[in-house]
């Protein structure tokens, strides 16, 4: 079993590779192609930093909002199981 779950995470990890490396490979195609052509890729319209942090932020927003939901799941469950040994205690 350990062997299987592994092998999914490596899986897993080449996938993420792959999307990325896809990514960075259109990228340069396009301005390679853009410069080929004697084009330049124009200046953006908004600050990317500001979009960038706005995404971190939302990131960590979500991986805390996470966090506290798996700690309440964990709680409620080590609740029930303490409120089914006291029962099986009394009997």
């Amino acid at each position: 079993m350990e062997a299987l779950a592994e092998a999914r995470a490596v899986a897993s990890s080449f996938r993420q590779i792959h999307k990325w490396f896809r990514g960075l490979a259109a990228s340069q195609i396009l301005a390679a192609t853009m410069e080929d052509l004697g084009r330049r890729m124009p200046k953006p319209q908004v600050d990317l930093a500001i979009i960038a942090g706005n995404m971190t932020v939302r990131r960590a927003e979500r991986t805390v909002t996470e966090a506290k939901k798996k700690t309440k799941e964990k709680d409620e469950k080590g609740k029930n199981r303490e409120n089914k040994e006291r029962k099986d205690k009394k009997q």
